[in-house]
């Protein structure tokens, strides 16, 4: 689904000069710093708090964000993402 080095961009037509890349371990690299999480690099560039999964474009083309990547593996996965929600949540 995605891998290691794949490129993303930012979903707003004025960022998009700006990409990142997706390290083997998961992390997102954007102008050589490293962030935890696309909220992180989201609001890395927006200088303001970002909904990462959706800020973050796999292909600007046809608009694929982290967020549909992430749907279809829950989907794949058999795990809908309000029972991952409670599963995470339960203690």
């Amino acid at each position: 689904m995605i891998n290691a080095g794949q490129t993303i961009v930012p979903k707003q037509p004025e960022l998009r000069d700006r990409t990142g890349r997706i390290l083997s371990d998961g992390r997102i690299e954007v102008d050589g710093q490293v962030f935890e999480t696309p909220s992180g690099a989201g609001y890395y560039l927006r200088t303001r708090a970002t909904n990462g999964w959706g800020f973050c474009l796999v292909d600007p083309n046809t608009k694929k964000s982290l967020a549909s990547i992430r749907r279809e593996y829950l989907e794949k996965s058999s795990l809908e993402p309000k029972r991952l929600k409670m599963t995470m949540t339960t203690p």
